[in-house]
């Protein structure tokens, strides 16, 4: 009798240890509250560390799935300044992996954005982030590349100003 009642509770532990009884079938949960499923495995195995700068294709969306804002940004990445962040999401995925999050939308509106809870969300609602890391860059790669650009800008108004004078003097116009 002991050892059935042995084998019921591990039984029972290992189904509520799993996401069966989950608010979010399909989604795990951090300690930190943050619900979150992977959706793409990447073959790389480099995570981003504190300071470095990553290229995600980011959506997010309202807890019933409409989209209120879709597009690739370029950011660097910290530590979490507090309990679940969306910082630690992006901690969570390797390059080109993707994943879905459920936040608090909020604390990711006052305390990340630091600006007012937009009108379709209340103080309690939640909202799915969808992740995907495209590119993952140390600070010394980026700052190379933003210069590497900044003179490619430089040489393009060079280039310009050529076309420019190129076009008025062909078309023989008269300025100063």
């Amino acid at each position: 009798m002991l050892k059935k009642l042995t084998l019921f509770i591990l039984i029972a532990l290992s189904i509520v240890s799993c996401d069966y009884f989950s608010k979010y079938p399909g989604y795990s949960k951090t300690k930190s509250g943050i619900y979150y499923k992977l959706i793409k495995f990447g073959e790389s195995t480099k995570k981003p560390k504190s300071g470095d700068y990553i290229t995600a294709d980011i959506i997010y969306k309202t807890i019933n799935d409409s989209v209120f804002f879709e597009g690739r940004r370029k950011l660097q990445i910290n530590k979490p300044a507090f309990e679940g962040a969306i910082d630690e999401c992006f901690f969570m995925l390797a390059e080109d992996e993707r994943a879905e999050f459920i936040i608090s939308a909020n604390t990711f509106f006052t305390k990340t954005l630091e600006t007012s809870l937009p009108d379709f969300f209340t103080e309690e609602d939640l909202m799915l982030v969808d992740i995907d890391i495209v590119d993952i860059q140390t600070e010394d790669d980026y700052v190379r590349e933003k210069e590497a650009f900044l003179n490619w800008i430089e040489d393009f108004g060079e280039y310009e100003r050529v076309i420019l004078r190129q076009y008025i003097d062909q078309e023989k116009i008269d300025i100063e």
